[in-house]
């Protein structure tokens, strides 16, 4: 059976705009689309910002451009950031469950966040995001129609921009 590639599904204007977020440096790829915003449509865009979110670095930085674009996504926008896998492993999870977050006092409500304790907890540890804080380990409640879910390496990834705290542990220090 014959299954169209994502660029034969895929408007002009955003097959151009991941043209553009390729060729940009990880550290400006964030700011990139935040731009782009503005010239693709509602569903190229939730698109292009699923496919990138990934390769995005200094989220903290744009938090509150992300914030706004995910608090007013419909549903729709929301399955646009996914793939059909994601949107099925999405739907497979709790209608409410608990999400971890391996962070620093400075970013215990980010928007990324694991479903596996253990993977959240190793990431403060990763050489490039240490720094001379304690780490710690955050977990929260959500609703799973407010996230969305990337399937990553070590695990399903979660985004979160309505997650409440309700723990922060201090994680053992190390050495570096």
């Amino acid at each position: 059976m014959y299954e169209p590639s994502i660029e034969a599904l895929s408007s002009a204007a955003l097959i151009e705009a991941r043209a553009q977020c390729e060729a940009a440096p990880r550290d400006r790829r964030l700011k990139l689309v935040e731009h782009l915003a503005l010239e693709l449509n509602r569903d190229d865009f939730y698109r292009l910002l699923g496919e990138q979110w990934s390769a995005f670095s200094h989220l903290r930085w744009h938090a509150q451009f992300l914030r706004d674009q995910l608090r007013s996504a419909t549903e729709e926008d929301l399955l646009a950031m996914m793939t059909t896998h994601e949107a099925q492993l999405r739907d497979a999870l709790p209608t409410h469950f608990i999400i971890y977050r391996g962070c620093f006092h400075q970013n215990v409500e980010g928007l990324s966040w694991c479903i596996d304790r253990r993977v959240a907890a190793q990431y403060p540890y990763t050489p490039e995001l240490w720094i001379e804080e304690p780490p710690l380990l955050a977990a929260a409640e959500v609703r799973r129609r407010q996230t969305v879910v990337k399937l990553r390496p070590t695990g399903l990834e979660v985004i979160a921009w309505k997650a409440k705290v309700v723990s922060v542990e201090m994680l053992p220090p190390t050495s570096h």
